[in-house]
């Protein structure tokens, strides 16, 4: 699996032979984007169309905050 901005993850190594398949349909595409204070964070954000291999598909961009996350008590 590829995630955009950290490179591609091997599932298999990761959890094992069983959570892999051969084949499988995409039914959406989801770009993770920089967390800016201005974002978009609501929960029903517009579905874009993406084109991947000639193909129209839902995208949804969803901002986060990279980094470690620090609590406070």
């Amino acid at each position: 699996m590829e995630i955009r901005g950290l490179g591609v993850i091997d599932i298999e190594a990761l959890y094992g032979t069983l959570a892999t398949l051969d084949e499988r349909q995409i039914d959406l595409v989801v770009e993770l984007t920089e967390w800016t204070d201005d974002a978009d964070r609501s929960r029903h954000r517009p579905r874009r169309p993406h084109a991947l291999l000639d193909v129209s598909l839902p995208l949804v961009r969803i901002p986060v905050h990279g980094g470690p996350q620090r609590w406070r008590c």
